[in-house]
């Protein structure tokens, strides 16, 4: 079994999921997801029903991506 990935992300949060769903759209790089716990753990910070998610950021960028996956993914 081959074990080199080009990218790594931990955290199997909102974050790092929608980091490696985009990384994952480029053919040529190999993905690995990490995540400490079971699926539907109630550790994480986006756990429950009150998370806020938060388009407010210096950068633009982060504020464009934020909207988007907002509207588009969490309509």
């Amino acid at each position: 079994m081959e074990s080199d990935f080009d990218v790594t992300v931990v955290g199997a949060g909102v974050n790092g999921l929608m980091a490696a769903y985009h990384l994952s759209k480029n053919q040529n790089l190999k993905v690995l997801l990490l995540e400490q716990f079971d699926i539907g753990h109630i550790n994480g910070s986006s756990h429950s029903q009150i998370r806020i998610i938060r388009s407010a950021y210096r950068d633009p960028l982060y504020v464009s991506l934020t909207l988007e996956a907002k509207n588009k993914y969490w309509p």
